[in-house]
C-alpha cells in the first residue's frame, strides 16, 4: 500500500474504521481495517474488509428474505 493518499497526498495510516452497511431499512455498523488519510479522511479498505462488508450485506439480504 502506498503511503500517500490518492486524493490529497496526505499520509495514509492503517486503522479500524466503522462502516455502516445498509440494505433496505436495515443498517448494521461493523468495524474493519482500512487505510485512512490523516489529512482528508479518505478510506481505502483492505481486500479482507471488502469481503467482510459483502458478507454482512449478503447476511442482511438473507435475513430479509426469511422475514418476507
Amino acid at each position: 500500500m502506498c503511503a500517500s493518499c490518492p486524493l490529497c497526498g496526505g499520509r495514509m495510516e492503517m486503522k479500524m474504521a466503522e462502516v455502516q452497511v445498509s440494505y433496505r431499512s436495515y443498517t448494521k455498523t461493523i468495524k474493519v481495517n482500512a487505510y485512512i488519510c490523516q489529512k482528508c479522511g479518505e478510506r481505502i479498505y483492505t481486500p479482507e474488509a471488502e469481503a467482510k462488508i459483502r458478507q454482512v450485506e449478503e447476511e442482511m439480504r438473507s435475513a430479509d428474505q426469511y422475514f418476507e
